[in-house]
Formats: C-alpha cells, sequence, structure tokens
C-alpha cells in the first residue's frame, strides 16, 4: 500500500499482472495510455513486454508473488494487517484458491507470512470463492439449463448466450 504509490511517483505510470495491454488494462483509456506504461509487473510468461520497463517472473504463480518480493526488498517496509490481506487476496485470487498447478512452494510461503501477519483469509476466500451474486447464481442455472451430454456422458456441453446475460443481468465477467 505504501511502496506502490512511491514506485509511482518514482517511474510513472505502473501496470501490474496484465499481459498485453489490452487484457482488459485500460478498457476505454487504451489509447490514452498506449506507449506510456513505463513498467509492468508480471507474471505471465506470455507477457507482450509492452511497457519501457518490465518485471515478469515467469515462475510466480500470482503476480503478488513478485509483489511481496518487492516490498519486502525495501527495509522500512512494515508488514501490516491491511497489506497481508491484500497480498494473500492476489495470490489466492490468481491461484484459485491454491488449486491450479502453477501454484509452488513460494507460493504457500508468501501465504505463510501473510497468515503471520495477520491476514484475514476466511473472510477472503469466503468473499472471493464463495459469495454469489443473484445474477450470477441466475446465470449458472440458465448454464446448466443448457447442459447437453455426449460420448456415454463423457462429455458435457453448455451454453451462454448474450440473451441470458440480458436476462439475468449477469455480466461476461
Amino acid at each position: 500500500q505504501a511502496v506502490l504509490p512511491v514506485l509511482h511517483l518514482l517511474i510513472g505510470h505502473l501496470v501490474i499482472d496484465p499481459s498485453e495491454p489490452d487484457r482488459q488494462l485500460f478498457g476505454e483509456k487504451l489509447e490514452k495510455y498506449r506507449g506510456k506504461v513505463d513498467l509492468c509487473i508480471d507474471h505471465h510468461g506470455s507477457n507482450k513486454h509492452y511497457a519501457k520497463n518490465w518485471l515478469v517472473r515467469d515462475t510466480a504463480a500470482a503476480c503478488c508473488e513478485v509483489i511481496e518480493d518487492i516490498c519486502y526488498g525495501f527495509e522500512e517496509v512494515e508488514l501490516t494487517k491491511i497489506i497481508a490481506d491484500c497480498i494473500y487476496t492476489g495470490v489466492s485470487t490468481d491461484t484459485g484458491c491454491f488449486r491450479y498447478s502453477n501454484t509452488t512452494g513460494h507460493t504457500h510461503a508468501v501465504a505463510g507470512r501473510m497468515f503471520k501477519a495477520g491476514c484475514d483469509f476466511v473472510m477472503i476466500n469466503r468473499a472471493m470463492f464463495e459469495v454469489k451474486s443473484f445474477s450470477r447464481i441466475a446465470i449458472e442455472r440458465e448454464v446448466l439449463n443448457s447442459l447437453e451430454l455426449y460420448f456415454d456422458n463423457r462429455c458435457a456441453v453448455v451454453c451462454i448466450t448474450k440473451d441470458m446475460l440480458e436476462r439475468t443481468g449477469a455480466e461476461e465477467s
């Protein structure tokens, strides 16, 4: 929380986690910032190196692993509960709550340091992975109603349409 604004002041336009500029990065402001990103911090091996400078660690399962390493390269940064909550949230969401195959011992070590600093992992995991909006539940119901099975039930196909999105009020995300 304290380090990233300082980095922004030092280097200008800072972007974290998107491997390419049009990956929901700037939305409508894409043209305004095209070619103006001074630093991109990322963990995607597919990063397009579109920024003037980049720090890409493709061995990290989560971008917040890289952020944590940067923060604690500065001796004066105190690991507060707020910072721990933020870093844990990033690590947990980027790894699908530690289910994805690129999760490593380092990923768990970062999470462990956040636990030790008092992050509210129960609340974070509940909010990120268990709580669903009504529109999300409604679209899931519609999608499941479209389920068709093939190859002796070894293949399931579901469909989501724009009409379903409009009817339920769900967004593509």
